[in-house]
């Protein structure tokens, strides 16, 4: 499954790798300071086989100069793969083969980048293609980090899909391609039943108790949730299955229905596969039958590659993650600890601020179209105001009711806009 990851990320990941890798061959994989990548790789295979050092005790600079020495082609001697054979060209950087790197030409030479001036400075030397490869990949392809700082959406992008096609495709159409920053390359076989299993977790401001630090469970209480996902029809259109027999199957402290979908690491508008899950009063998202005992598994998407994670409400504003998220097998991911956990577009924050640090998705957007505009007013809660005993999109606080107290949940968040790629 592994295969040799381009040398220059040791440069980047050995001061970001502080614990150990899954590989139990060497002494040094248990140290602070382990091997970047598995031993099974063949350049750490010759490395720690030839340098006892680097494999008995600390994987330290030495070993990343000697690991270098031998898999760079970049910074050594003339290489085949090059036309003009010239190992000081700093318009190459390594791709990962099965038996070693391969030259690959980047288009252009970056120029000096003003980040380097910042608090926040790229790592390595100004220009970065002077250190070959992922760094001066990452400022050529995203403008920001090399205009402005590389902040933590810059270093997400070292192991997103963003980069892996150009250091980890395998061309091998069979397999999903990644790039981890303890795994390096990764090739995980892609097969008709592959699905990934995660642990999410988000608010919904309307249900919000203050006196709790808990959503309410009215509609479950007073019978009034769909056995069935709301999910099939505009602007949705998600035509899942997920149902219960009767009531009493679901959780008893149920909040609602919501949908989960995995998104595309680079285009966040490619939705690849979706779900309808159980929310439950702590901010817990789990599957509607109990099949899966830890969260939800989401079918028809491969582990061990980077995903964009998006949660919708029936009539709350849609959140997604802010960068890619790698999913291997069971992951966790709350929403609700902090504001940089979901993508804010605009001048607004991204979820609304609530009791103990938590924060939820705003309350309003009745018709699901990724904003809250007038249209959710004068559509939904006009047309349902005073309704009673029933389950309503405009019934914000999900008390089973539309009644002034969800017209006050909605007008101070009127106006907000969720991302364009969310909205339906």
């Amino acid at each position: 499954m592994n295969k040799i990851l381009i040398p220059i990320c040791l440069l980047l990941l050995s001061s970001l790798l502080l614990f150990s890798t899954t590989s139990k061959a060497c002494d040094s994989y248990e140290s602070a300071f382990p091997p970047p990548y598995p031993d099974s790789y063949p350049c750490m295979d010759y490395i720690l086989s030839t340098y006892a050092f680097c494999c008995d005790e600390e994987f330290d600079n030495v070993c990343i100069e000697r690991l270098r020495e031998y898999c760079d082609e970049n910074g050594n001697a003339p290489s085949q793969h090059k036309p003009n054979g010239n190992p000081d060209d700093d318009c190459w950087f390594d791709q990962c083969k099965i038996d070693g790197p391969r030259s690959q030409a980047m288009p252009h030479c970056p120029d000096i980048c003003p980040a380097y001036e910042t608090s926040l400075p790229p790592p390595g030397p100004n220009p970065p293609g002077a250190i070959n490869g992922l760094i001066f990949e990452i400022v050529w392809y995203d403008g920001f980090c090399c205009q402005d700082e590389w902040d933590q959406l810059c270093y997400s992008l070292m192991d997103s899909l963003v980069i892996s096609p150009f250091l980890c495709n395998d061309e091998d159409p069979s397999t999903a391609d990644g790039c981890h920053p303890q795994l390096g390359c990764t090739h995980t076989p892609i097969s008709s039943n592959s699905f990934v299993q995660v642990q999410l977790s988000a608010i919904l401001e309307g249900p919000y108790d203050y006196a709790s630090n808990r959503m309410n469970t009215d509609l479950r209480e007073k019978g009034l949730l769909p056995l069935s996902h709301p999910f099939n029809e505009a602007p949705w259109n998600y035509n899942g299955s997920e149902s219960v027999g009767s009531m009493n199957d679901f959780p008893n402290d149920m909040v609602d229905w919501v949908l989960v979908e995995i998104r595309d690491a680079v285009d966040r508008n490619i939705i690849l596969s979706q779900k309808a899950a159980i929310l439950l009063s702590d901010g817990s998202i789990v599957s509607h039958d109990g099949s899966v005992t830890d969260g939800i598994a989401i079918s028809g998407v491969g582990a061990n590659s980077n995903y964009n994670i998006v949660v919708a409400s029936r009539n709350h504003l849609d959140i997604v993650t802010p960068v890619p998220v790698f999913l291997s097998n069971i992951e966790v991911y709350d929403f609700s600890t902090d504001l940089g956990q979901a993508l804010s577009t605009g001048s607004d924050p991204s979820m609304a601020d609530i009791l103990d640090f938590n924060y939820a998705l705003y309350a309003g957007d009745m018709d699901g179209d990724g904003t809250l505009i007038s249209i959710d007013y004068s559509d939904y809660y006009l047309v349902e105001s005073a309704s009673v005993s029933g389950y309503y999109k405009s019934d914000l606080n999900m008390d089973g009711q539309v009644t002034v107290a969800d017209f006050n949940l909605y007008q101070p968040n009127a106006g907000i806009l969720g991302a364009s790629f969310i909205a339906r």
